[in-house]
């Protein structure tokens, strides 16, 4: 819920949109595609698998039933755009999964409205992260990769070194996740549990390890 209602703040989704659901069901980020727009009173429209891969029946739709949100991830996008996917200039792209590279970052913002680039594990409910890209020329990249913005309504996040303690401002660490959504563990692994959730620091409830390695700069945006 709490995902949810924060993206649709940020993004400005409500009952008047519409969003087009290409992702499996067995993959966590299909809960935004299906579970935001029902929860705002907007529109989901489901993707068959053909109109999923084929670039040309995407474009058709797209335009058809004025579709202006869509997420997908970043290989998902270039195999679009190479068999000839066009965007869509009233189009809100949000893109995660994967490391997102400068040029496809430009390439998404040049054939569309905006794009968000979102980052979280699975273990904290999808998106811990979301940066939102609307202009080309003052894009935040770190070594040809954007940055993965910052942490999410009522989400902290904390950058550790090995010994556990906090990593100096600048400094590269691991990623500990805190907050309203981080679950509850993995079923029937305690072993797992205790070594991955943990108590957060100063108090702050249970955290999640994520094992990803990030950098912030001085503004607080975070790069892999």
């Amino acid at each position: 819920t709490n995902l949810l209602q924060d993206m649709a703040r940020k993004m400005g989704f409500d009952k008047e949109e519409k969003m087009l659901c290409i992702t499996t069901v067995s993959f966590d980020i299909s809960v935004l595609e299906i579970f935001m727009p029902l929860i705002h009173g907007g529109t989901l429209h489901f993707a068959t698998r053909e109109q999923s891969i084929d670039a040309r029946l995407m474009n058709e739709y797209m335009k058809n039933k004025g579709i202006r949100y869509l997420q997908a991830t970043p290989a998902t996008y270039e195999l679009l755009y190479t068999g000839g996917w066009e965007g869509k200039k009233d189009l809100v792209v949000l893109c995660g999964g994967e490391a997102l590279r400068k040029e496809l970052a430009i390439k998404l913002l040049r054939s569309n409205r905006e794009v968000w680039n979102d980052y979280g594990p699975t273990e904290t409910t999808i998106w811990s992260t979301a940066l939102r890209l609307s202009d080309e020329e003052n894009i935040r990249t770190r070594n040809g990769v954007m940055s993965i913005g910052k942490p999410l309504a009522n989400t902290r996040l904390y950058i550790m070194d090995t010994n556990g303690f906090p990593c100096q401002k600048g400094d590269p660490g691991e990623v500990w996740s805190a907050g309203d959504g981080v679950s509850r563990g993995y079923l029937n692994r305690p072993e797992l549990n205790k070594e991955k959730f943990i108590p957060a620091p100063e108090g702050d409830g249970m955290a999640f390890r994520t094992g990803d390695k990030v950098v912030s700069d001085k503004e607080g945006y975070l790069y892999f």
